[in-house]
């Protein structure tokens, strides 16, 4: 049992997408990089709560009618990061987020992003 604990623990503090930072996503192979930023963005136009599901269908049809590819996704997102050197030090899912928006806007009705 202790040794599944240990394991378990091992996993979860040695990932790499805990606490990526944009320093660090700058830093990376540029194929895993934008593996990494589009498996956020999926997973944001893909997975949702009850309340926020039309907001994940409105990204999800912005990238499907956009035609935003995993290309020109990571090279706006790596922009945006060299643009703002604040975002260096802070979790890079934030950045992505904030792409996101930028690109796709908020579905009418919808709460504004949190700051």
């Amino acid at each position: 049992m202790r040794k599944i604990v240990v394991t378990l623990a091992a996993t979860v503090f040695c990932s790499a997408a805990h606490a990526t930072t944009g320093a660090e996503l700058l830093q990376y192979d540029v194929v895993y990089g934008r593996g990494f930023v589009w498996g956020i963005a999926t997973a944001l136009t893909s997975i949702a709560s009850k309340d926020q599901i039309p907001v994940a269908q409105y990204r999800r049809d912005c990238f499907v009618n956009g035609k935003i590819d995993d290309f020109s996704f990571y090279a706006a997102v790596t922009t945006w990061i060299k643009n703002h050197p604040a975002e260096l030090a802070r979790d890079a899912a934030g950045p992505i987020i904030a792409v996101i928006n930028e690109m796709c806007g908020m579905p009418p009705g919808a709460p504004p992003p949190p700051n």
